[in-house]
């Protein structure tokens, strides 16, 4: 029997101005042109947050702060398992500095716009609790994520 491996990955979602960051993932990539919020995969030595503040400076070339941990999901892929880790972060780079490292595209889009884009599964997952998270919080009728958790 082979095992698949497992791997803690995080990923930002960024959101100001009522938009959400986006990010598609470039051509020779595993799962090029599917969209996704921006993050990696962790390394043994990091935690979580440091994981998140390398991964966006290394893809996106920005600084964030770590806010808040929103939700943990986990999903199987045909070559590994991944525990993807959905962190709330703030922007500490100017807008017009968010520089693409590694040749793929951004958007910034409204929430409801997400369903719009070849999300990867996860991610699609995580975006349709989003949207109806960020109403409800936008109308002032949630607890942050207390009531993202039963959304999800």
């Amino acid at each position: 029997m082979n095992k698949k491996p497992i791997y803690n990955v995080t990923a930002g979602v960024i959101y100001q101005h009522g938009k959400v960051l986006i990010k598609k993932r470039p051509e020779g990539s595993m799962h090029a042109g599917f969209w996704e919020f921006p993050g990696g995969k962790k390394e043994s030595w990091e935690t979580l947050d440091e994981c998140m503040k390398r991964e966006l400076m290394e893809e996106l070339g920005i600084r964030v702060n770590v806010e808040e941990h929103l939700y943990t999901l986990t999903h199987e892929y045909d070559h590994a398992v991944i525990i993807l880790h959905f962190l709330r972060c703030s922007l500490l780079t100017d807008n017009d500095e968010i520089a693409m490292k590694e040749g793929a595209d951004i958007r910034w889009v409204f929430p409801e716009e997400l369903e719009d884009y070849d999300l990867l599964p996860p991610d699609r997952r995580f975006a349709r609790s989003f949207i109806k998270w960020r109403e409800r919080h936008d109308r002032g009728t949630c607890e942050k994520n207390k009531e993202l958790s039963k959304i999800l």
